[in-house]
């Protein structure tokens, strides 16, 4: 069996389409959606688009989505930035009653059968949605998320940067980032066959920076910018988040 692996496409429906384009040509058999579809400019238009999918996909749920529903059941977390809360606050009211009920059933993790053994999703570790780690980790933290576990590989997301790191008998993947890549503009993903293969799709970015400063996100100027318009430094991410 091939599967496709899509993390954190946080809105960007002009690069999910496209990665979906790419999933369809490779003629896969199953979908793993990784979390963080929201929080972005046209979430609701993406969980619209996967929800049509000739292969529907296997969903995981992640820390946006939690924060999300969160939002519209009253609950804040004021540990957040303004700015984040106000993305939170829009995404909130342009999901329908239907999509915060679907995104809230998702379960944390899920584990599938694959050509290269039985693989773990989850969305930032297996024990946390928003858990951060990256291969420049150290030992440690790395034994300390990953040691007790017997898979042979986890797939996960969450920091946006496309790795492979191996922690004891188990292979880590990083899926990176859809919606909002890092190193390049283009949207990172997986495919899974009898290997994992890191994968960058390119679209149209003028298009779509077009389309996402109309869609009334409030950061939409600052996403376009970011994560079209230029990319965001590898090194520096893997350093933050490690």
């Amino acid at each position: 069996m091939t599967f496709a692996a899509l993390y954190d496409i946080h809105g960007n429906l002009p690069a999910l389409r496209e990665v979906l384009r790419e999933v369809r040509r490779q003629s896969v058999d199953a979908i793993v959606i990784g979390g963080d579809v929201v929080l972005g400019p046209m979430s609701g238009a993406c969980l619209e688009l996967l929800q049509s999918c000739e292969v529907p996909p296997y969903y995981i749920k992640g820390n946006c989505e939690m924060e999300v529903v969160d939002y519209a059941n009253g609950i804040r977390n004021t540990k957040l930035p303004e700015q984040v809360l106000e993305s939170i606050r829009w995404t909130a009211q342009e999901l329908s009653a239907a999509q915060l009920q679907m995104i809230d059933s998702w379960p944390w993790q899920c584990t599938l059968k694959t050509e290269v053994g039985d693989i773990l999703f989850c969305h930032a570790t297996p024990r946390s949605a928003k858990e951060n780690f990256t291969s420049l980790s150290g030992k440690e933290k790395l034994m300390e998320i990953f040691g007790s576990l017997d898979h042979q590989r986890i797939i996960c997301g969450h920091t946006h940067v496309q790795f492979e790191i191996r922690v004891t008998g188990t292979q880590v993947s990083n899926a990176g980032s859809v919606g909002m890549p890092s190193g390049t503009a283009e949207a990172q993903w997986l495919l899974i066959d009898d290997q994992v293969r890191f994968m960058q799709t390119g679209y149209d970015l003028e298009a779509a920076a077009r389309t996402i400063l109309g869609s009334g996100y409030p950061g939409s100027e600052e996403f376009v910018q970011s994560y079209l318009r230029s990319s965001q430094d590898v090194s520096k991410l893997l350093d933050y988040y490690k």
